[in-house]
């Protein structure tokens, strides 16, 4: 949280409207949006139904489908009920699933694949 503090305080010189500037804004509500989404019980529940959907991957089972499934149950969710910046609430969520694949074990690459395949799911439209 004090690296939160620090980030906000020095955001306020900023206000040229250089790409600096654009970029502390961004990180910002990045930083903003990781907050909501980590308490968000939808979320949670998103998260965890991904996750089963790995394990089950251990076993031999093609999650594809349901994947799917839970990507399109999030996106909806984020673009049409989630409060803020729907891109940003994506990229935040894309984000956590991607920090998700990172720390799992190496001895898990289907798990990982399957982690890493619904993060893929979500794309982000460049303006």
């Amino acid at each position: 949280m004090e690296l939160i503090s620090f980030v906000k305080d020095r955001t306020k010189p900023w206000t040229d409207g250089s790409l600096a500037s654009r970029m502390v804004a961004l990180t910002i509500t990045l930083i903003n949006d990781m907050e909501m989404i980590s308490g968000d019980k939808v979320l949670d529940e998103c998260i965890d139904k991904i996750l089963k959907l790995a394990s089950l991957t251990l076993y031999g089972m093609n999650a594809v489908s349901q994947v799917h499934v839970v990507i399109n149950e999030v996106c909806r969710y984020l673009i049409l009920k989630k409060a803020g910046d729907p891109e940003c609430n994506l990229l935040a969520f894309k984000k956590r699933l991607m920090t998700l694949s990172r720390l799992t074990h190496p001895s898990l690459p289907d798990y990982r694949k399957t982690i890493d395949y619904a993060a893929s799911l979500i794309v982000i439209e460049a303006p």
